[in-house]
């Protein structure tokens, strides 16, 4: 019998999906004591309180992800399913593209992400609680524990919202994006891989395309003349299934990739030629993979990367800077992964940051306030990526009003490793006022798109 691979990935928070059974345990606990009536008046009650104190964006963003019945949220509901796959405690890579992974009916789905969402705001208020003494909220950027409490009462997508069992965060705030995104059928099929039909015959690529497909990445920076590494290989089922450079002329070190993964999941070093295409034991496992270059920082020994994000407000004419985030390992570290949360808050001398730090040219480390100069490199190499990644936001669309770019650096020059819609915001990494001020512009964002791109949205006709 076989083993499954132990994959390795990025971790966030040292926080665990038991804050939910704790959260609704302790509500339970009471019934020996008080018994059922009360109890079940307890239990309705915090699912009254959370109701009437949930932000009318969660609740409009919730209602409209579970219920609605249009081609966009039945399609994100299957892809959420997909997508669970990997970011789950002990998750694992698919197959296949979330999009393609799963084709229930649209109540099916409703059902199935339905009852999760009531058991979660049915004891919301106990899980909030709960969080509050988690290790991240302690290590964290000081913050007032009732104004915390406070905003994951309100803001109940945010408690655990980096993924189950990632931390709290605004990562699922984010991914109202998705819920209104303006999906077409077209937009479930991969478009034309010869050409890059994003730049000519369409205006933008496919939803298929560029949610979370690495080798659509590569193809696209490619398009917009982005460093980006040396694409070596396809890989399904230890095959080759595209070629792009044969071994002798390949980057000598490089790194597996899932193709379909999220969070740094299964991302490996690459080991060797030995047993190429031998069907059995050569890629870690047998699931599509991307070969391709390994990208050392020159600033720092160990692991490194930066998580840079574009914002384009509906009420503006183009994207702009978001902010930039730099992860780091420990140098004993041997992942290829990083941490993705604590690090460190970059601001160029050429680009101001929508939320964060504004003084130019500085490195802030956001839990103790500490600041410095940002090494000139570094600086010219993260300036011209946001040159970049405004230029390729225009092309992704503004659709997206959030888009997080994975950047690394070889002394002044940016390598786009990939883009990743629904982009995260932990809670910890930043101050109440930020967090507010990241919740307001989605919630501002997922309002003034919300007619053109669902309500009154009819894919038939916009395709």
């Amino acid at each position: 019998m076989t083993k499954s691979p132990k994959y390795t990935r990025s971790v966030g928070a040292e926080s665990g999906v038991e804050s939910y059974l704790i959260g609704a345990g302790l509500v339970l606990s009471l019934f020996p004591m008080i018994g059922t009536p009360a109890t079940l008046a307890i239990i309705v009650g915090m699912l009254g309180l959370q109701m009437l104190i949930m932000d009318k964006f969660d609740r409009t963003c919730l209602y409209h992800g579970v219920l609605s019945q249009k081609l966009g949220p039945r399609t994100m509901r299957n892809a959420s399913i997909g997508f669970a796959e990997c970011v789950r405690p002990g998750g694992k890579p698919t197959n296949d593209h979330c999009l393609s992974c799963y084709n229930f009916s649209g109540w099916q789905t409703s059902l199935l992400t339905g009852v999760p969402v009531m058991f979660v705001l049915t004891f919301g208020p106990a899980i909030a609680f709960v969080r509050l003494f988690y290790k991240e909220h302690r290590e964290g950027v000081p913050k007032s524990k009732l104004q915390l409490y406070f905003f994951l009462l309100r803001h109940p997508m945010a408690v655990q919202g980096e993924g189950p069992s990632n931390g709290d965060g605004l990562a699922s705030m984010n991914s109202s994006e998705s819920v209104i995104y303006p999906i077409t059928p077209k937009d479930t099929v991969q478009g034309p891989t010869d050409q890059p039909y994003w730049l000519k015959d369409e205006p933008r690529p496919r939803l298929r395309d560029m949610f979370h497909d690495k080798l659509f990445c590569h193809r696209f920076f490619e398009s917009h003349g982005v460093p980006h590494p040396t694409l070596v290989a396809e890989v399904k089922d230890h095959v080759r299934r595209e070629v792009f450079l044969e071994p002798e002329k390949a980057p000598r070190h490089l790194v597996w990739k899932p193709r379909y993964s999220t969070m740094g999941l299964g991302v490996e070093k690459f080991t060797g030629w030995e047993n190429v295409d031998d069907g059995k034991s050569w890629a870690p496992s047998a699931v599509p993979y991307v070969l391709e270059e390994f990208i050392q920082s020159t600033e720092y020994e160990a692991a490194e990367w930066y998580r840079m994000a574009t914002l384009w407000d509906f009420h503006e004419e183009s994207p702009k800077p978001g902010y930039i985030w730099r992860a780091r390992n420990k140098k004993s570290d041997t992942r290829v992964q990083t941490d993705i949360i604590g690090g460190a808050n970059l601001v160029t001398d050429r680009h101001v940051p929508f939320v964060g730090p504004k003084d130019k040219a500085t490195v802030t480390d956001t839990r103790t306030g500490q600041t410095w100069p940002i090494d000139p490199d570094v600086n010219t190499a993260l300036a011209k990526g946001i040159d970049y990644q405004l230029k390729m936001h225009k092309n992704l669309g503004k659709e997206l009003h959030s888009i997080g770019w994975d950047v690394m650096v070889i002394k002044d020059k940016p390598y786009f490793i990939e883009f990743n819609i629904n982009n995260g915001f932990f809670i910890a990494d930043h101050a109440m006022e930020e967090v507010e001020q990241m919740a307001a512009y989605y919630s501002k964002n997922f309002f003034a798109r919300l007619p053109g791109q669902l309500l009154n949205f009819k894919p038939e006709a916009a395709q």
